[in-house]
Formats: C-alpha cells, sequence, structure tokens
C-alpha cells in the first residue's frame, strides 16, 4: 500500500469527509439487483488517516471508506493490508473474504449490505488468526439467520441489529466483548447467548421474545434492553443477574398486564433505571403506574426517563400499605375458612363413633356427645374427637 492510491487520486481534503458524513446518514438498502452494482476501484474510494506503518519503515493511508457506492464485489482490497479503518456501509457486499489479508484491521463497517455469513474470513487450518486486532464490528442491516461464532480475539464493541437472526444456539460466547447489539432480529429464544464475561451492553429489543431464559454468563451486565418483544411475565435468569451491576432495564412496549411481574427485580439491588411505557398495564392505569412500579422496587431513580420525585415515594408507600393490609385481611379470612371447614369435618367424624359407642339416639343426644367429645372413655378407648381450631398467626 503506498502513501498515494494507484491511479493517482487521493481523494482527501475538507471535502472527503462531508462526503462521508453525508453518505453515512442515508438510509439507502442495499442494490440487490447485480446489474446495478459496480466493483470496487480505487475512484471511488477516499483514503485518510495518512501515518507510519506498524514496523515503522514507511507512510501509508490506514482509513478507507467507499459508501453507499453500489459496490458489490471487493476484491482488490487485500492489497491495502495496513489499513485500520474501514467503512464500506451501504453497498451491496455479498463475499467479505478479501478482507480476511487485512491483519492491522481495527475497525470494519460493512453495515447495510447483503452478507449472509462469515464464509470466507474463518480462521485458517493451522490456526492463523483473523484480524487480530480488530475491535469494532459493524454488521447491521445485513442477511445473517443466525448469531455465528466470532472467532476475532479482540473485538469489543460488536452490533448486528436488523438482520434476520433467529438463533444463537452456536455462539459458544466471546471473553473480550463488552457491547453487542442484537436488536431488530427475529429471537424468540436466547438459548446459547452466554458466556460473555466482560459483556457491559446488550441490545435486545425489537425481537420477538416471551422469556428471557438461556440468558446467562454475564457478571458485568450493567444495561439490559429488552423493549417491544413478547414479554408477560418476566421469566428469565433474574437469580444468576442478582450478581451482576445491572443499574439500567428497559421492558418498553411489552405486554405486561400488570406491575406484579416487575416484583422479579427485586433480584437487581443495583437497578436503577427502568423503562416500562406501552405496556399495557401502564396505559391502564395512568399517572398511578409510577408507584405501582416503585412498590416493586423502592431503589429506582427514574422510569421511564423521568427522576423519580419524594411525592411519588410517598404514593407508592400508601400503596404499599395498603396492599399489605388487604393480603392480612385475605390471610384472615382463608384461616378462618379452613378452621370453619375443619370443624364441619371433625363434626361429621364424631356422629360414627357416638353410634358405635352405644350412644342414646335422642334430640339432645348431639349434645352430649359435643360436651363429651374430649373426655376419655371407660376401658382406655376415646370418642372421636373434634380437631383443635388453630388460632391464627399473629400479623
Amino acid at each position: 500500500q503506498a502513501a498515494r492510491p494507484p491511479g493517482g487520486s487521493r481523494r482527501l481534503g475538507p471535502a472527503g469527509p462531508r462526503r462521508r458524513r453525508a453518505a453515512m446518514a442515508k438510509t439507502q438498502q442495499p442494490v440487490e439487483d447485480d446489474g446495478d452494482v459496480v466493483p470496487l476501484s480505487v475512484d471511488i474510494m477516499d483514503f485518510s488517516n495518512l501515518g507510519r506503518t506498524v514496523d515503522g519503515t514507511g507512510f501509508v493511508y490506514r482509513t478507507l471508506a467507499c459508501v453507499d457506492k453500489h459496490v458489490g464485489p471487493i476484491k482488490g482490497i487485500e492489497a491495502y493490508i495496513h489499513l485500520q479503518h474501514v467503512d464500506l456501509s451501504h453497498n451491496s457486499i455479498k463475499d467479505m473474504a478479501p478482507l480476511k489479508p487485512l491483519a492491522h484491521a481495527l475497525k470494519l463497517n460493512l453495515a447495510s449490505n447483503l452478507l449472509p455469513s462469515f464464509k470466507g474470513v474463518e480462521p485458517d487450518e493451522d490456526g492463523g488468526e483473523v484480524w487480530p486486532n480488530l475491535t469494532h464490528l459493524n454488521l447491521n442491516s445485513n442477511a445473517f439467520t443466525a448469531l455465528p461464532p466470532l472467532p476475532f480475539k479482540s473485538l469489543r464493541i460488536v452490533s448486528f441489529a436488523d438482520n434476520e437472526i433467529a438463533t444463537c444456539q452456536d455462539f459458544a460466547g466471546h471473553e473480550t466483548i463488552q457491547r453487542l447489539d442484537l436488536s431488530g432480529n427475529k429471537l424468540t429464544t436466547l438459548a446459547g447467548l452466554a458466556n460473555l464475561p466482560a459483556l457491559t451492553v446488550l441490545n435486545l429489543s425489537k425481537n420477538a421474545l416471551e422469556d428471557l431464559n438461556g440468558l446467562g454468563g454475564v457478571p458485568a451486565l450493567e444495561e439490559l434492553n429488552v423493549a417491544e418483544n413478547q414479554l408477560q411475565a418476566l421469566e428469565g435468569p433474574w437469580q444468576e443477574l442478582k450478581e451482576s451491576p445491572v443499574t439500567s432495564l428497559d421492558l418498553s412496549g411489552n405486554l405486561l398486564e400488570s406491575a406484579q411481574p416487575l416484583e422479579v427485580l427485586r433480584h437487581l439491588p443495583k437497578l436503577r433505571r427502568l423503562g416500562v411505557r406501552g405496556n399495557p398495564f401502564v396505559e391502564a392505569a395512568g399517572t398511578a403506574a409510577t408507584a405501582q412500579v416503585l412498590a416493586c422496587h423502592w431503589f429506582l431513580a427514574s422510569i421511564d426517563g423521568e427522576e423519580v420525585t419524594e411525592g411519588q415515594l410517598e404514593e407508592a408507600r400508601e400503596l404499599n400499605v395498603a396492599r399489605l393490609l388487604e393480603e392480612r385481611e385475605r390471610k384472615k379470612e382463608a384461616e378462618a375458612a379452613e378452621a370453619a371447614d375443619a370443624e364441619g369435618e371433625g363434626r361429621e367424624a364424631a356422629a360414627p363413633a357416638a353410634g358405635d359407642a352405644g350412644v342414646e339416639e335422642e334430640p339432645e343426644g348431639a349434645l352430649r356427645l359435643k360436651e363429651r367429645k374430649a373426655e376419655p372413655r371407660l376401658g382406655g378407648s376415646a370418642i372421636a374427637s373434634e380437631p383443635m381450631r388453630r388460632a391464627p398467626p399473629l400479623a
């Protein structure tokens, strides 16, 4: 790779960055008609960031941008082995194999292309590493149907948003990823999404999840976004997450019919920010929803981006007291009903026992039996006695 790209075109200067920013801002979808795509060429490649080579023997351009140029084949890019930052987003690339020789790559942006897999950039059979220094990988809006294993050992920030991913079963985890974005996919289960010891931010919004079972091995997790899924009961590994420093959780736009499922969030003692807007119970409760949420987790500092006030905390306390009194009353009623049932069963059991003992049948016989139910009979046996009625426990 020379300091001046082949063809004599540097494509630098003030206009270059402006063109790149404008192209990155576009939302044009990849062109799928092969007749409209063009091969990567120097004429449409913007080089910048001139600097020394890694070994210090020369000067090279370390950044390449070729955004929204209808590029399909990228054969030829392998010659630029010193590139560190590559942006080929908003094109129609289907094959990333030519990128494999870029051993010094730090950031790859391949968003909004037609890539279905990592075919062509798998590790060599001899154990040779691919992109050993790569820290940022953006594959948003491509054609992945499964979250693949990521053999790039230095990854920190990875995004597969808006693909067609329906499974994480073969993922197998990663030691260094800190931020992972899987939003806008087709996940119905999180099986396989585990063993991420460095992960701090996980975005699972806009999928089809009905529970969070399968997520595990995330001891450093701080922010979890599961907005716009199909969650109703909040089943998930909350007990395990108790050991994680989760401070932010977004549950917006799910199917929670009441605030009661939020009680499971008490397993997250460091949780301070919670999103719940767009759930049925929020729309039904109106302004009272905040108190209902706070009654489930007292340490929240903000709900739906709004700071919790002292007035809302007081309202939640009053709600909690009312619920406790209602629960205490229900328990008393249940115990009274249980005792009444037991007393009735005791009377039914005592009647045949009295007949066997030869008690004279007369109108007041039942009364005499009740008076004698605890007295021992001659001969060492006893008349069947009515079970003792237990006093309700102290509230």
